[in-house]
């Protein structure tokens, strides 16, 4: 509803050259769109998002002036504190967290057993002032209403922009006869670049299959087997370019067995390929095995490297098959797993939650 105003508290930079930056900005452009007045903490933004000075007494003033708080719920403590600010505004506004990752993921940090109960502690005493959740993927409901306590809970996945933007000339493009693209995080472990690697490895005998790598965080892999290339951390749509030039595209994790469920993500690298008609080799595991369909709208793998090299052949070698799979995925896109969606999802929510609280 138009002139409802909604603080969105996260720590994500602007532009968003990450999966949790673009998809704060992405739902909170489209919000805005809605008529909604989006005010949120951050050193820039784009235009019709009103910032918030980074200190308290503006943090305190916005969330004061909101109608309700979207709060952005990852694998750390952090932005969930915001909470506990709703109690000093009289009307106070709703409260609805969204939640990406239990606090488990703090494990695979290396912080230590008795330090992450401290924080699963405090962040159950904060969701007591939390209205609703949103969550993106349904394996993590039973970890919201039964580690949280919060029982209004909706699943709103993520998505891609739809249509894709337009993609310049990538240098990928020129770098081999079949491109295959990884994009992910080398600082987390479990987003299997030593798979992507292992299984460029054994693809050496095939010198027209080049392997791209596009880690985010930049860290050194060490030594690369020859038909692998790094493509440097980028913005938004200088990423679309390389997908847009890749023949496939990998979705590649290892099992996260601190997670609920096994494996809650819903990767947006999953829904970019799929917009721009990539084929995608993705890992058979919980959500990922519900996003895709094998043969039908990606090719489903072990994490094993062997599998996932007998894959990417067999998509090199199927010209037709990839474009069946790259138009099944558009269509997915076009249909359910897109930002507009998300952004009417999540509209209903802090509608439904906003009368709920001041009723």
């Amino acid at each position: 509803m138009s002139g409802r105003r909604i603080f969105i508290a996260h720590s994500q930079s602007w532009p968003p050259s990450n999966g949790p930056a673009i998809h704060v900005w992405a739902i909170a452009e489209r919000l805005a769109r809605r008529g909604f007045l989006i005010r949120t903490q951050a050193e820039a933004g784009p235009p019709d998002i009103e910032l918030v000075r980074p200190n308290r007494p503006s943090l305190v003033r916005a969330v004061r002036a909101s109608d309700a708080l979207y709060i952005r719920v990852d694998g750390h403590l952090a932005r969930e504190k915001v909470t506990a600010l709703a109690r000093l505004a009289h009307p106070r506004p709703a409260v609805v967290w969204e939640v990406n990752a239990s606090l488990e993921e703090l494990l695979a940090h290396g912080m230590d057993q008795k330090m992450v109960a401290r924080h699963r502690r405090i962040r159950r005493y904060l969701a007591r002032g939390a209205d609703a959740a949103v969550v993106v993927s349904p394996e993590l409901v039973g970890y919201v209403k039964e580690e949280l306590g919060v029982e209004d809970v909706t699943v709103v996945e993520n998505g891609a922009d739809w249509p894709p933007p337009p993609a310049e000339p990538s240098a990928l493009r020129t770098a081999g006869a079949f491109r295959v693209l990884w994009m992910g995080s080398g600082r987390y472990p479990w987003q299997g670049m030593d798979t992507v690697l292992v299984a460029a490895d054994k693809l050496a005998e095939h010198p027209d299959i080049v392997v791209a790598v596009l880690d985010a965080d930049n860290q050194d892999p060490g030594p690369l087997p020859p038909n692998v290339i790094r493509l440097a951390p980028g913005t938004r749509s200088e990423v679309a370019t390389h997908i847009a030039a890749a023949d496939c595209v990998l979705c590649l994790y290892h099992a996260t067995p601190w997670a609920p469920g096994g494996f809650t993500m819903s990767p947006i690298k999953l829904f970019d390929a799929w917009s721009f008609g990539r084929p995608v080799i993705a890992t058979k595991l919980d959500s990922l095995e519900r996003l895709v369909e094998d043969g039908q709208t990606g090719l489903l793998v072990s994490d094993d490297a062997s599998d996932v090299a007998a894959a990417i052949l067999r998509l090199r070698g199927d010209a037709s098959l990839r474009e069946r799979l790259g138009r099944a995925g558009q269509e997915a896109v076009a249909e359910r797993y897109n930002w507009d969606r998300a952004a009417d999802e999540i509209s209903a929510v802090l509608e439904r939650v906003i009368q709920r609280v001041r009723r």
